[in-house]
Formats: C-alpha cells, sequence, structure tokens
C-alpha cells in the first residue's frame, strides 16, 4: 500500500530566511548603497560643473561676438543719463538708482533666447515698468547648476544669477567696481582712477562705462596684459547675501540685470588673512563676522559651491579655467586686470596652464 506523505513531510527540508540572515542582507544592501552614493554624488556634482563650465564658455562667446558687431567689449554696468538732468541718475550718495544695461543684457542678443533681450526697451530705464517684466525672468544661461541661490532673495527686483563680469582691482580705497570712484557725478567727467595711467592699469574689462562722462567701453587692443591672461566672469554663488536698503538693490546679490552685475576684485586693499574670507565664502554674514574691513570686500568677493574649493572662470578669449580658493591674492589682481604690465608666463606659472 502506498502511502502518501503528510503536509508536513512535504515541506520537511524547505525553509526560509532566518531573521539574522534577513538582517545581515539588509545590513549588505546598506553598506553597497552607503559606498555608492558618494560616487553617484560626485557624478551628478561633475555633471553640474561642466554645465556650469559650458555656460560661462557661452558667455564668453556672446561676449566676444557682441565685440566683433560693436567693436568694443560690452560694458560691467552702463549708466543711465537721465534725459530730463542729462546726467547719470545716481542717489545723493553718488550710488546706482537705475542703470541702462549690464554685460549679461549686452550679450543677450547673440546668445539663446534673445527675444527676450529683443523685448526691452533701450530707450527706457532698466527700472522702468516697461522692462522690469522682462529682467524678472530667470535665464538657465546664467545660472549654475550647482548654485541653488541665497535663500533670502526671493521678491527681488532682479532675476538672480551665478556670474559676475570682472571690472578689475583696487587702487588703494578706491575702485573700478564703484560708480562714484569712476565718475565725478558733479562735473560729469572721469575721476582721476578713469583719467590717470596708475588708475587704468587696475581696469578690467567689463567695468562701469558712462559715455558721456568720457568713460567708455573696453576695446580689445587695449587688453594689453593679453586676452589669455585677463579674467572676464567669474562665478559668484552666495547662500545668504549683504541686505541693502537701497530701493535698487534690497539685496547685494549678481542678478543678470542687477547693479551688482559686475565686481572689481580687490585684492590691492586687502590683508594676507582676509584673503580666505574674500575669495570663496558663499556666506555674507559669516564673512563681515570676520571682521573685513571694508565690508564691501564680502559684497565684491567672488565663490563658488563646487566640490574641492574649485571656482570657474572664463578669460577674454572665451577659454574657461579653474582657480582654487587659496589662489595668492596678487595673481588674482593680476588676472582681474587688463593692462597692469604683469608677465603672462609668470601668472601662468603660478595658476597652471588654461585649460581648452
Amino acid at each position: 500500500m502506498r502511502i502518501c506523505p503528510t503536509r508536513n513531510e512535504k515541506t520537511k527540508g524547505v525553509s526560509g530566511f532566518t531573521l539574522v540572515e534577513l538582517l545581515v542582507v539588509i545590513a549588505i544592501i546598506g553598506i553597497l548603497v552607503a559606498l555608492l552614493l558618494p560616487a553617484v554624488q560626485a557624478a551628478r556634482e561633475a555633471a553640474r560643473r561642466a554645465q556650469c563650465s559650458n555656460n560661462l564658455k557661452q558667455c564668453a562667446l556672446g561676449m566676444l561676438n557682441y565685440e566683433s558687431s560693436q567693436k568694443s567689449l560690452p560694458p560691467g554696468v552702463e549708466v543711465y543719463q537721465d534725459p530730463t538732468s542729462g546726467r547719470p541718475r545716481v542717489a545723493p550718495n553718488s550710488s546706482f538708482v537705475d542703470l541702462k544695461q549690464t554685460w549679461a543684457m549686452a550679450i543677450g542678443p547673440y546668445m539663446e533666447q534673445g527675444q527676450i533681450f529683443d523685448a526691452l526697451d533701450d530707450t527706457r530705464s532698466m527700472s522702468d515698468a516697461a522692462n522690469q517684466a522682462i529682467l524678472q525672468q530667470e535665464l538657465p544661461m546664467f545660472i549654475c547648476p550647482s548654485d541653488p541661490g541665497p535663500e533670502d532673495y526671493n521678491g527681488q527686483p532682479h532675476a538672480r544669477a551665478s556670474y559676475k563680469g570682472v571690472s578689475g582691482a583696487a587702487a588703494g580705497t578706491i575702485s573700478w567696481g564703484r560708480v562714484y570712484d569712476v565718475i565725478n557725478i558733479g562735473s560729469n567727467s572721469p575721476t582721476r582712477l578713469a583719467e590717470k595711467p596708475a588708475g587704468k592699469e587696475k581696469r578690467g574689462v567689463l567695468t562701469v562705462v558712462y559715455e558721456p562722462a568720457g568713460v567708455r567701453p573696453v576695446r580689445l587692443r587695449s587688453v594689453t596684459d593679453g586676452t589669455s591672461a585677463t579674467v572676464a566672469i567669474t562665478e559668484w554663488h552666495v547662500l545668504r547675501s549683504y541686505k541693502s536698503s537701497a530701493p535698487h538693490r534690497k539685496i547685494y546679490y549678481a542678478g543678470w540685470a542687477a547693479p551688482a552685475a559686475y565686481a572689481a576684485l580687490s585684492a590691492a586693499f586687502i590683508k594676507q588673512d582676509q584673503h580666505a574670507a574674500m575669495f570663496g565664502l558663499t556666506d555674507f554674514t559669516a564673512c563681515s563676522s570676520l571682521g573685513m574691513s571694508p565690508h564691501w570686500l564680502c559684497e565684491e568677493g567672488v565663490s563658488s559651491l563646487h566640490a574641492g574649493g574649485i571656482l570657474q572662470c572664463v578669460y577674454a578669449d572665451g577659454h574657461v579655467d579653474t582657480l582654487g580658493v587659496d589662489t595668492d591674492r596678487l595673481v588674482w589682481q593680476a588676472l582681474a586686470t587688463m593692462r597692469g604690465g604683469e608677465v603672462g608666463a609668470a601668472v601662468e606659472a603660478a595658476t597652471g596652464p588654461p585649460e581648452r
């Protein structure tokens, strides 16, 4: 007689995972995830950095196309001439109230989305209601994917951006990055900084421009240090910004249409122990707490949120390169000025050959 096995006999010898085995498997999966996550994050950051580098490259191409058409480089910021008074429209303290255009606005028609810039009314100031709606559009070509923007930027009058034009370096306590250091508002004439050879040596390629006062845009032939040794545009990523009571800039940030779209890299006016704060810090509050003097060194510093403490910049010839936050401040000054007389080979020896 054939005896059929019972249910217990059928399943005898077949077992599932024990609790210990299950915990071991979960632990192994957790370890693998922990090992892979940094690699995934690094790959994503590499992609963001590459996109940021491409943005800078496209900005440089737009700048050079502008130069080919207009026979000069774009202004860092062009001051608006009041049609009634014939004077630059500035506040009593000689800070910006209005502007005609920034370098980003000037090169926009030579880049993607030119139709946005074609819609601007260049017979009106940029604070005019007809232009404000356009200036509040965030444009991907001016945003580095690694830069989330300041946490306190909402509600500002200008769309944010991740890049600044380089206007030069300081000469003592005055700077190519401030309108009243470049233009005599009362006499409607250039200052000594803008007129004298010693001041001109500190000029960068994207500076204050106000043609009625004789402060004109830069021509390429004026870049005697060499276009491959002169930085034109650099990254400026900020997590927390400098708050301002000025109506034209409620927050100090590099909006593509904002008065802060450019900066003087004032390496000659800082102490060595202030260098780290001025170069690479993304938090204005933390920077100012270090006792920086004057405080605008924090406002006009350059910085990035890329891993490894590197900052990308594009030169006047269009090539993109990287600098470290430990770059010597005098080398940085040499790169920021267009006719400081520095030898290109010496700059390259300090920074390394350019990346092509």
